[in-house]
């Protein structure tokens, strides 16, 4: 009895270590969850925290600055025992931990709004500037291009065209008409360039000029602007109802047709499904209908014979020349009694 004893109690104590081991698993998996929660819940906050920061560097006043944590410890500290001894004085701020759910939403809109504008105003800025690069490569371009053209010019004209072939020298003559007509062309290029630049600082005073006009008048017909502005508004959002009602309207009729439609092709299939049975059922009748006629001849042909035949037996019957019933019995009886006899 006590062998069994024991054993029992070592089975015991192996199931007992058996179930601590899974429920620790248990705990073990559990507690790497809530850890890889509590990491992720941490990453949020550390990212929230991160964005309240620059908020509040944003919009605090110049020379504020925040109080150190050990300084906020020591006022609370002297708060509680300011309590502790009289309850009279209650008009103490209230030093939230938190912000509100609409403090933290006004906080992430600003911010998202000042990186929109951000955005935009650096996007912007980078189309200018590529604006420009494009427009100083295009110069560039033009440059080289003029650039290549009077290179070809002057080889043409002066470093071979100019050349004396007896002597081997450049002929002075061409090469100072040739230089000329370079200096000329070039200053006609300059004064073309300049009357295109006044004409585009007219067009842009002339532009800034309307433009400051319009903004003159616009603030003079603020509000007669502002109350025409709202009558059109009303009288185009009543447009947009009626449209919308219109297009609702139009939505059900789209889905009545569409279920019509529906429901004809249904019936089209069954039809056409019926058509081709039908077409079947008659092919075989027709089938059997020349089987019907193939056979209806070849009776009208034996009937025909037999009808033929009948005849022929009749006639025959009806001969005087052909002995009567009983007497063909009686002969035929002589004609096989002698053989029989034998």
């Amino acid at each position: 009895r006590a062998p069994s004893v024991d054993a029992s109690e070592r089975a015991d104590r192996a199931l007992g270590e058996r179930g601590r081991r899974m429920s620790s698993d248990a705990n073990a998996d559990a507690r790497r969850r809530r850890a890889a929660e509590l990491r992720a819940e941490c990453e949020r906050l550390r990212d929230e925290n991160d964005l309240f920061e620059i908020h509040l560097a944003r919009i605090a006043p110049p020379g504020t600055e925040q109080a150190p944590e050990e300084d906020a410890e020591d006022a609370g500290a002297k708060r509680s025992k300011g309590s502790k001894k009289s309850k009279v004085k209650t008009d103490a701020p209230v030093v939230r931990d938190r912000l509100t759910d609409a403090e933290r939403l006004d906080a992430v809109t600003a911010e998202s709004e000042l990186l929109e504008r951000t955005q935009r105003e650096t996007e912007a800025a980078n189309e200018r500037g590529l604006m420009d690069l494009r427009a100083a490569c295009d110069e560039v371009d033009a440059c080289l291009q003029e650039l290549k053209k009077a290179a070809h010019d002057f080889k043409r004209e002066v470093a071979v065209g100019a050349v004396n072939e007896r002597t081997g020298l450049v002929d002075p003559s061409r090469w100072l008409r040739h230089s000329e007509q370079y200096v000329r062309m070039r200053e006609s290029t300059a004064e073309k360039l300049t009357l295109t630049n006044k004409t585009l600082r007219n067009q842009i005073t002339h532009a800034e000029a309307t433009l400051r006009q319009k903004e003159e008048m616009g603030e003079v017909l603020h509000a007669v602007d502002f109350e025409k502005l709202k009558i059109e508004n009303q009288q185009y959002a009543e447009r947009i109802e009626e449209r919308s009602a219109e297009l609702a309207k139009q939505k059900d009729s789209l889905a009545a047709a569409s279920t019509t439609v529906t429901r004809l092709k249904r019936q089209l299939d069954e039809a056409g499904a019926r058509m081709r049975q039908l077409q079947a059922d008659m092919d075989q009748k027709r089938y059997y209908m020349g089987t019907f006629d193939a056979n209806l001849a070849v009776a009208e042909k034996e009937h025909a014979a037999a009808y033929k035949l009948n005849k022929n037996l009749l006639t025959a019957s009806n001969s005087t020349e052909n002995p009567g019933v009983m007497e063909y019995v009686h002969l035929k009886n002589e004609v096989q009694l002698p053989g029989v006899m034998e």
